[in-house]
């Protein structure tokens, strides 16, 4: 039966990554169509052409159903939205914020904080974010703000 539940969690985490996946060049290819819609009318205005409409993203299993960003209003939108965009600090009680009294996975905690940012961040930086929050979690749990339990992908921050 122990080989039965590894296989069937592998899977899952694999359906899971995949969807990812399927979310991410979904929204790549509806932001690169917005950018060349804005470049042909820029050109000529009459040639222009509407981005096509990019398919409805699936809700994720754990991380619950994702909302469509905008650029903020005031900054240039172009293609790469999210590279306009700066970071917000997530010093202090940011990250411990995130962690409730329910135990939630690391990936948990950084879809909370990606959701939260008002903007679709760039590969580099979810990973910054990523660095930062793993940081942070450590050191809380080190200091016995927060506790875990569990390891590696299992691994579940709460709050006691």
């Amino acid at each position: 039966m122990s080989n039965l539940h590894t296989a069937k969690l592998a899977i899952e985490a694999e359906i899971a990554h995949a969807k990812q996946g399927l979310d991410y060049y979904a929204e790549r290819v509806n932001s690169l169509e917005q950018a060349l819609a804005r470049i042909m009318q820029a050109e000529g205005g009459a040639a222009a052409v509407a981005p096509a409409p990019a398919k409805a993203a699936k809700p994720q299993a754990k991380a619950g159903k994702r909302k469509a960003r905008t650029a903020k209003p005031g900054v240039a939108a172009t293609g790469a939205e999210a590279e306009v965009a700066e970071l917000p600090s997530t010093g202090g009680d940011y990250w411990k914020n995130l962690v409730g009294a329910e135990p939630k996975s690391g990936q948990a905690i950084l879809a909370e904080a990606v959701n939260g940012l008002g903007f679709k961040p760039t590969k580099a930086q979810v990973g910054k974010l990523l660095n930062r929050m793993t940081f942070a979690l450590n050191s809380m749990v080190k200091a016995g703000a927060i506790q875990d339990s569990g390891s590696g992908r299992e691994r579940r921050f709460f709050k006691s």
